[in-house]
């Protein structure tokens, strides 16, 4: 309910439509960019489980859009 209240004071809700279009755009970023930038750093700190941990979120974002 709060999330909803903040949205429209935001001006943020748009027609359904718009809002699938920015959910995939923010899915796509995340396994375009955002998940191989983690897995990176994760690398280079030689953090393993992070490094798995990451690999795989990003395999399943990969799929959902």
């Amino acid at each position: 309910m709060h999330a909803n209240n903040h949205l429209w004071a935001m001006n943020a809700i748009r027609s359904t439509p718009e809002n699938l279009e920015g959910a995939i755009a923010g899915e796509n970023r995340e396994y375009e960019s955002m998940y191989p930038e983690l897995i990176e750093t994760a690398k280079a700190e030689k953090i393993k489980d992070a490094e798995m941990s990451f690999y795989l979120a990003n395999e399943v974002e990969k799929i959902h859009s």
